[in-house]
């Protein structure tokens, strides 16, 4: 009984979890003189708690498992593989931005709270975003290790750090768990799995549903790939010939820069552009799966450094503009 107790409690939800100990707190505290009684509403509350996740299991029946890296994705693949004549299946998105941000021990809570840290004084998020974001993503996770066993977990990924890092942060978090675990990859001619119509999806799940789960050995491997990456201390990371690799925070500056210069050749005067002009220019013309977020964040560092000139409040891309400084236009 406690052993089953104590695993519907891990698999609790925050805001479940706030509700359980505000009723056990409410019943002590109106109760605290009735021992027996209180023995009582306790007993009846474990039950009730029992009986929520036997039947939250009972609803929630799949035979598969896929896991994604953004929530594109995740739509695309509950359109592409749930169907009435076919076997339910669960989608789990994990979406949170490997490619930049600080991944040092994110296994751990010190490593949570340092990637929070650099996040909430870097990037530009919508208020309350990150916060959403980052326990969104604990959920996701506990779901993942809630998978029961003999369920096969589909990992789709595209060659890009943000996927196949997340590859390994995943197949770490299921280090203990004995499912198949079959690694679906995109063809290499989109960026990222968001790039991919459902339709596509689904032809490329079928094509793949021959091939064999991870060996142990191949778990393993990138486990230890993930160990490795979260002893980094390093916020940009790259996919470059088919791995993924350290970068300088700054590499793109220069980049934005001539983007910037072409740009107001093109208009023929040197006058303000929209922020999201330049950072759309940019992410629709780089080969990494890097954000309108990250470029927003060092379109501000260059300013902060002088290269631009800036008209607005630099809280979000549409609500300022910006241009070269006039000694610098000529530079290369």
């Amino acid at each position: 009984m406690i052993d089953e107790l104590k695993k519907a409690i891990i698999r609790l939800s925050e805001e479940e979890a706030k509700s359980l100990l505000f009723t056990v707190l409410l019943q002590g505290d109106l109760l605290k003189d009735l021992n027996e009684e209180l023995a009582k509403q306790l007993n009846k509350t474990t039950e009730s708690l029992l009986n929520y996740h036997k039947q939250k299991n009972q609803k929630e029946k799949y035979s598969k498992v896929h896991v994604a890296f953004s929530h594109s994705t995740s739509g695309s693949l509950k359109a592409a593989l749930n169907h009435p004549r076919d076997e339910k299946v669960k989608v789990i998105p994990i979406d949170d931005q490997f490619s930049y941000g600080p991944i040092w021990q994110l296994h751990q809570e010190t490593g949570k709270e340092c990637r929070w840290e650099w996040l909430n004084d870097n990037i530009n998020y919508e208020e309350g975003e990150l916060d959403d974001q980052i326990r969104d993503n604990k959920e996701k996770i506990n779901e993942l290790l809630q998978v029961p066993e003999g369920i096969p977990i589909f990992i789709w990924t595209g060659s890009n750090a943000h996927e196949q890092i997340g590859v390994r942060y995943a197949l770490y978090h299921l280090r203990e768990k004995r499912n198949d675990v079959y690694l679906m990859n995109v063809d290499e001619k989109y960026r990222r799995t968001g790039e991919v119509s459902a339709e596509k999806l689904k032809e490329m799940y079928e094509k793949q549903l021959r091939n064999k789960p991870l060996s142990n050995e191949e778990k393993q491997a990138y486990i230890n790939e993930w160990l490795g990456l979260a002893n980094t201390k390093d916020v940009l990371r790259i996919w470059k010939n088919g791995e993924i690799q350290l970068a300088d925070v700054s590499r793109y500056d220069r980049f934005i820069i001539n983007l910037a210069k072409k740009l107001h050749n093109e208009r023929g005067e040197h006058s303000f552009m929209k922020s999201a002009r330049l950072i759309g220019e940019a992410i629709g013309q780089i080969d990494q799966n890097l954000d309108d977020l990250f470029f927003e964040y060092r379109v501000r560092s260059l300013i902060l450094q002088g290269v631009f000139d800036i008209k607005g409040i630099p809280k979000a891309m549409r609500f300022y503009s910006v241009k070269l400084r006039s000694d610098l236009k000529g530079e290369k």
